[in-house]
């Protein structure tokens, strides 16, 4: 079975602190890490990609 995480962000910055740790510690990760940025101005984008994830940003009125 392949499994996929997708999440919806804009400026998760602050979240991501306790969120990544607790990814990283699932003993089930997922196949595809997929987050969907509404244009986040602080570093979101830069965080997820860093820990793994495909990361498409799209304008924050298409959101």
């Amino acid at each position: 079975m392949r499994t996929a995480l997708i999440i919806p962000t804009r400026n998760a910055g602050p979240c991501l602190d306790a969120l990544l740790p607790a990814l990283a510690a699932q003993t089930l990760q997922p196949d595809e890490f997929l987050v969907v940025d509404s244009s986040s101005s602080d570093d979101s984008v830069a965080r997820l990609r860093a820990f793994g994830a495909r990361v498409e940003v799209i304008p924050a009125a298409r959101f």
